[in-house]
Order: structure tokens, then C-alpha cells, then sequence
């Protein structure tokens, strides 16, 4: 287990907008909102963050925290403080750069996109655990 636990970024921001194929299928404005079995895929990765015992907190790289409180599941997590939305910027990497810059002492850092449904508290704990 790494000395000190893991500050995730998740990069949630819709880089096509309203123009993305996979959110226009079901007439979402993002990608990471599309559901697989009825659970939102930024929430999979969430749920899989929050579960892996390396992992301390975690940072939603998105336009606006109102998209996030569209899923009453997130909106939960953000009112208690267990995840925070921080700004996104005009590309995946000038958003974690923001980000980074926005987080007291984020270092170490596991980043994420927030349209991967496959993430798994053991995936991200075998992953941190490989790269302390």
C-alpha cells in the first residue's frame, strides 16, 4: 500500500458538447452521463474510486458541478464533501494542469477519464499499488 493515499482526478468535462454520438444516443449533453444498466458511467468510476483503499479524494474535472448533480447519486456526494467539483478547461491536459494547480497538495495523483464503465476498487488499487 503507497505511504500516503492517491488524489484521483476524473476528467468529466464533453469536449464535443452536444455534437458527442455516444451522448446524443441518449440525449445527453455528456458522454460520461450515458447509463450502462441503468448507472451513469462517471458514477461507475466514482463508485470504483471510492472503493479502493488507496485512494483519498477525489476531483471531478467538469464545466459545471450542475451536470454532476444530474445523477442524484453524485449530487449526494458532492453535498457531503466526499467528491469536488473543480474546472474544466479547453483539453484533457489543460484540465489537469488547472486542477492540479486548484488541489492542496495533490500529489500522488491517479487520473482518470469519466466515461470508462470498467473501473474496479481492486483495478484501481492493483494499478496504485504497482506504481508507488
Amino acid at each position: 500500500m503507497p505511504s500516503k493515499k492517491f488524489t484521483a482526478i476524473v476528467l468529466a468535462a464533453s469536449r464535443r458538447g452536444a455534437q458527442d454520438p455516444v451522448a446524443q444516443m441518449q440525449g445527453l449533453s455528456h458522454k460520461c452521463l450515458v447509463t450502462l444498466n441503468g448507472v451513469p458511467m462517471v458514477q461507475r468510476v466514482i463508485d470504483g474510486l471510492r472503493g479502493a483503499k488507496n485512494v483519498g479524494r477525489i476531483f471531478v474535472s467538469i464545466e459545471n458541478a450542475d451536470i454532476l448533480r444530474t445523477v442524484p447519486a453524485l449530487a449526494a456526494l458532492l453535498d457531503k464533501g466526499e467528491i469536488t467539483a473543480v474546472q474544466s478547461e479547453g483539453n484533457l491536459a489543460q484540465s489537469v494542469y488547472r486542477a492540479v494547480g486548484v488541489i492542496n497538495d495533490p500529489f500522488p495523483l491517479v487520473i482518470s477519464t469519466a466515461d470508462n464503465a470498467l473501473h474496479t476498487p481492486e483495478l484501481v488499487d492493483y494499478f496504485c499499488d504497482e506504481i508507488d
